[in-house]
């Protein structure tokens, strides 16, 4: 299949970062566009059982948040594919990672998406879901997953 425009998600991890790298190698090689994707968290909300709590929004360090986070894209991407002639993008978001990667799959389009699976297995992954299972599950674009190979993920789950 010859991809058109591939999205590459990173959380900034070492495995996300890989499987951005993954995404930029493959653009290079079809000679398509890329874009280089990360999700920033939401900021957190108080409680409103608090006495006192404040709801103003920091929007001076959302941007420079924002600012870090495009860098930090770029820097992830490989020189060589950086230096070439790939048509490369950057989008920053900010809410559920899974959630945004979805949006993004409807908004752009990609005609493949790579992302890193952490391998959490049995009850973390019950508390805490899966990024890339939802992702594979929803997406519309082909989902390439990139995993750490000899790590507790490669065992046997037990119980």
């Amino acid at each position: 299949m010859e991809y058109e425009h591939i999205l590459g998600a990173t959380d900034f991890s070492p495995l996300g970062n890989q499987a951005l790298q993954r995404a930029a190698n493959l653009a290079a090689e079809a000679g398509c566009r890329l874009t280089a994707l990360t999700v920033l968290p939401q900021p957190e909300m108080p409680s409103p059982l608090l006495a006192h709590y404040d709801l103003e929004k920091n929007d001076a360090k959302e941007a420079q948040a924002r600012i870090a986070a495009r860098e930090a894209l770029l820097e992830a991407i490989p020189a060589s594919v950086r230096e070439g002639e790939l048509q490369i993008e950057c989008e920053v978001l900010v809410g559920d990672p899974a959630g945004e990667i979805l949006s993004a799959d409807l908004r752009l389009r990609p005609d493949l998406i790579v992302l890193a699976t952490h391998g959490r297995r049995g009850w973390r992954r019950w508390i805490m879901g899966s990024v890339a299972e939802r992702v594979v599950q929803m997406a519309h674009a082909d989902v390439l997953t990139v995993r750490e190979r000899g790590t507790e993920a490669d065992a046997p789950e037990e119980g």
